[in-house]
């Protein structure tokens, strides 16, 4: 984070995306499962099956991205540089003059061969978990790190999440992703059988099973391509049973580790630690910023790079509201942001004070995520575990104020 503040607040203000909204098609092809696996059956044409479009806006999708890449084990500067980063990606190659998502011009091209997959795999998996935020899934952790917490020998290729919506209906998801080059068909049938051949057995390894999994294929198109084709999302629910000796997973797990990820996001490290800790752990304070979004207050993190001489930690304790104000954003007009419901933070001291993090299951929770659309002051979003991220007019920390917990 090299910027000074005058370039990170031309950033801020002429990169930082109003909450537009996008429309994608969306199939659901568990009924074509077997013309998937076979090899010589053809999967098109898919116009036949019933189209339902799914609507999400794109900081939804960058809070869904963002999601996507939080167990990677990488420190708190590293995932704001990345945030950042996909802030200025993903505004730039998907394209504002349609409300059907479409790459601008150029944009299956625009990266390497490499590069360009990548980013088509990070839209997929960020669209797979606002997606399942809709089916009322709102928890996540990364497979992998489930499978090794529980003792789970890794066989062959992996699905990408565990979503949870209560402990005891939780569902496997791999999300694939590619841009599709105009005036091309689009290969939807090879992805998807990557996909179901990654699901294969997975669930049924685990107490309780996670009787559900997801092949998920998000194929975007450039604007203007003349192809008859839309941009579209696919989705294959194949089915399992429960296998003998399934590795017991503790109810509180995935919610420990949804919330340990995005407080870690925000920096509080410590905190992070203490929400995965089972045993005892030494209490400490830790002072938050809250400002009212949507009705509610919310603690938040402004992602704001300065020099390191200047380098200025809000979560300090003798941090003031004041200091917020004025000592980290002395020449920007707006600012971007992640945070988290402060209810849902003194549910949290209130657990681990009492040593009782077990009953992190039984956490209040918002009905279903919303965006915030106020373009003068704050355009983000806000899952159902109470995330949130957006972008902010400076004005509105004149009320923020301090909040310290426990933990």
């Amino acid at each position: 984070m090299f910027f000074d503040y005058w370039h990170f607040g031309g950033f801020v203000n002429k990169v930082a995306p109003t909450n537009m909204k996008y429309e994608i098609q969306t199939y659901d092809l568990t009924s074509r499962k077997i013309d998937i696996q076979t090899k010589k059956k053809h999967l098109k044409p898919i116009k036949k099956h019933k189209i339902t479009p799914f609507i999400f806006s794109k900081w939804g999708l960058f809070h869904g991205v963002t999601k996507a890449q939080l167990s990677r084990g990488l420190t708190t500067t590293i995932f704001l540089q990345i945030l950042l980063g996909n802030v200025f990606k993903f505004n730039t190659i998907i394209s504002s003059k349609s409300s059907k998502i479409r790459l601008i011009r150029g944009g299956s091209k625009l990266y390497k061969d490499f590069s360009s997959s990548t980013s088509a795999g990070e839209i997929s998996q960020g669209l797979s978990i606002l997606y399942f935020e809709s089916k009322g899934y709102p928890f996540c952790s990364h497979f992998d790190d489930f499978r090794r917490d529980h003792k789970v020998a890794k066989n062959g290729e992996s699905p990408d999440f565990v979503f949870e919506k209560t402990p005891k209906d939780r569902i496997l998801v791999e999300a694939k992703g590619s841009f599709v080059a105009p005036e091309t068909a689009s290969n939807l049938k090879a992805p998807l059988a990557k996909a179901l051949s990654q699901l294969k057995s997975w669930g049924v390894k685990f107490s309780p099973p996670l009787k559900k999994s997801y092949a998920f294929a998000v194929l975007l198109r450039e604007l203007e391509d003349p192809f008859n084709e839309e941009s579209l999302l696919a989705v294959v629910d194949p089915e399992e049973t429960e296998a003998p000796n399934a590795a017991n997973v503790p109810p509180s797990y995935v919610r420990r580790v949804n919330y340990s990820n995005w407080l870690q996001l925000m920096g509080y490290n410590e905190l992070a630690t203490i929400i995965l800790s089972d045993g005892e752990h030494s209490r400490a304070e830790h002072t938050f910023f809250a400002i009212s979004i949507a009705g509610e207050r919310y603690a938040i993190i402004p992602l704001i790079p300065v020099q390191s001489e200047n380098t200025f930690d809000v979560r300090r304790q003798e941090a003031t509201p004041v200091d917020i104000r004025y000592k980290i954003f002395p020449k920007l007009d707006r600012f971007i942001f992640v945070g988290m419901r402060l209810s849902v933070l003194k549910e949290l001291s209130h657990l681990s004070t009492r040593g009782n993090l077990n009953n992190i299951t039984s956490l209040e929770t918002l009905d279903q995520f919303r965006d915030i659309e106020n373009d003068d002051l704050i355009n983000g979003s806000i899952f159902t575990d109470g995330s949130v991220i957006g972008e902010a007019d400076i004005h509105t920390l004149d009320t923020v104020n301090s909040v310290r917990l426990k933990f």
